[in-house]
């Protein structure tokens, strides 16, 4: 009997000093250790970092390049019927902060699966031999055209001063910029010689970027002679390679295939850096 007095008396205790300390509306109103995570989310304990980082490691993850947005593709005569004609334009913008290596991207069709990737080019070509060639870069504000077929010359080369002499017997897509010096503000041979008035009259009115195998014969021998030898490509290059404008910002490179590559229509050709990364995209 008196141990459940004693136990009735400490439930008692118990009761007063629960109550007394706030009861149920203290659990109510303490706060929280750590506010309740809203339904289908994560709760994370920090947050740390920056913007510019996470967003340039979210990039990365992800698998874009750097050159997104600074080297561009454009598409020429897709759907020809010669591989020969069909080409695209990969145009560096001025705003690049350095050159580009071009070797070893790869252009790729989401509609067929084809692709095909850049090769290596001759920095200065020859004419008459096997020319040795390079990795391709190209430097900011420059254009290069990445042509399905052959080469003409036999390999895909960077543009110079004098190139346009290729453009009288080959025909190159797109066309070769036509620069070479005009024939009569080249110099003439030493004193004395024997160049008639009628063999610069000739030569004043001769165009730019053109052999004469067969100049007319009324002009005698040493002009002919002149006239054949002088205005070359290998001469021109021999002359003004030192130039500081004899290099143009400009690669003509060849996929070296006999067929087209792309779709006339429905088609979404992507370029892609040597790591493997998208640049760029056209659809059409």
């Amino acid at each position: 009997m008196d141990d459940l007095k004693w136990f009735i008396g400490f439930l008692i205790f118990f009761i007063i000093a629960w109550v007394m300390g706030g009861g149920v509306m203290r659990d109510v109103a303490s706060p929280f250790i750590a506010p309740p995570v809203p339904v289908g989310e994560r709760s994370s304990a920090t947050k740390t970092g920056s913007l510019p980082k996470d967003l340039k490691a979210i990039a990365e993850k992800s698998g874009a390049s750097s050159l997104k947005g600074v080297l561009e593709l454009s598409v020429n005569n897709y759907g020809s019927a010669s591989a020969a004609e069909e080409y695209i334009t990969l145009q560096l913008s001025e705003s690049a902060s350095a050159r580009v290596l071009l070797t070893g991207m790869t252009i790729k069709s989401d509609a067929s699966g084809r692709s095909a990737t850049v090769g290596k080019g001759a920095y200065l070509p020859q004419q008459g031999t096997v020319n040795a060639e390079e990795p391709v870069y190209l430097e900011p504000g420059g254009t290069a055209f990445v042509v399905t077929g052959r080469s003409p010359t036999g390999s895909s080369f960077r543009v110079n001063k004098c190139t346009g002499y290729f453009e009288q017997f080959q025909n190159f897509v797109p066309q070769l910029p036509i620069e070479c010096p005009l024939p009569k503000k080249e110099p003439l041979p030493p004193p004395p010689n024997s160049l008639s008035d009628a063999c610069l009259e000739y030569i004043d009115n001769m165009r730019r970027c053109r052999i004469e195998p067969n100049p007319p014969e009324t002009l005698g021998e040493e002009c002919r002679r002149f006239i054949r030898d002088s205005f070359t490509y290998p001469r021109c290059v021999v002359a003004h390679k030192s130039d500081p404008d004899f290099y143009k910002n400009e690669w003509h490179l060849y996929l070296s295939r006999d067929l087209p590559l792309w779709k006339s229509t429905r088609e979404v050709i992507k370029l892609f850096d040597a790591t493997g990364k998208p640049v760029d995209a056209v659809t059409y």
